[in-house]
């Protein structure tokens, strides 16, 4: 995210995950502005007086235009900005009369604006606190980047944990639909070693030399790779030795 601080991104690590964007507690980023394109303030989502993008509110913006035209009144500047996405908004800026600067800026211009989104009789416009002249071309299309990339970082869906064991039914391991699921990467082989191992029921498990006389047709090669294979996997475990084995699922 574009940092006020320093006019960097903030790393993942230092942005915090915000709620669905229909809660009303939105968490507030005071201290981060978010860039983005005229067309996403636009169709952004409204909750009461705040807006949304994605997981963030639209506390403080900075969007990239050109100046379509240029309104004046004794205490504000009214800019029509327009940076191609689709749409135009009115930028207002309440300037102090001694304040010269602003009076430099022009229609044909390209501006970075800073300010807060306002909605006023369902119309939106920008209430900004500063705007400066583009002076390097190449900062438009840094800001195109920047407006993509927290787009995607916003509008990406927040990490879940993955499921435990325990927030399955007490059966998904001894019944064959859950055997199957958990199974389901096996090739026939496997398979067929697995089922073996499972249907001894001594509490050692089974020998390797009683695998060998139950699958004589696999061979004592590829028996031994298909246990190791099956072992490393986490599917089978050795016992009392490393010559007994059982599955997980027993």
């Amino acid at each position: 995210m574009w940092n006020v601080a320093d006019g960097s991104f903030a790393s993942e690590s230092e942005t915090k995950a915000f709620g669905s964007p229909a809660d009303t507690k939105i968490k507030q980023r005071s201290q981060t502005l978010i860039p983005c394109s005229i067309s996403q303030l636009v169709v952004s989502q409204q909750i009461d007086d705040r807006f949304v993008i994605g997981r963030a509110e639209l506390s403080q913006i900075t969007i990239v235009g050109l100046i379509k035209s240029v309104k004046e009144s004794p205490s504000r500047l009214d800019y029509e900005l327009d940076d191609h996405s689709g749409y135009t908004i009115q930028v207002k800026l309440f300037v102090d009369v001694e304040d010269s600067s602003v009076s430099q800026l022009h229609e044909g211009q390209y501006v970075r604006v800073f300010g807060n989104l306002r909605s006023f009789a369902s119309v939106r416009s920008v209430v900004a606190f500063k705007i400066l002249p583009i002076m390097d071309i190449n900062e438009i299309t840094m800001h195109l980047a920047e407006v993509v990339y927290s787009h995607l970082f916003l509008s990406r869906p927040p990490k879940t944990a993955a499921p435990k064991m325990a927030d399955f039914p007490s059966n998904f391991q001894t019944s064959n639909a859950s055997n199957s699921f958990l199974e389901g990467g096996l090739t026939p082989v496997q398979r067929q070693v697995m089922e073996a191992i499972r249907a001894n029921k001594d509490e050692q498990g089974i020998h390797m030399s009683a695998l060998q006389r139950q699958l004589r047709n696999l061979g004592a090669s590829v028996l031994n790779e298909t246990v190791d294979k099956l072992s490393e996997e986490g599917y089978i475990y050795s016992t009392i030795d490393e010559h007994h084995f059982k599955t997980t699922d027993c």
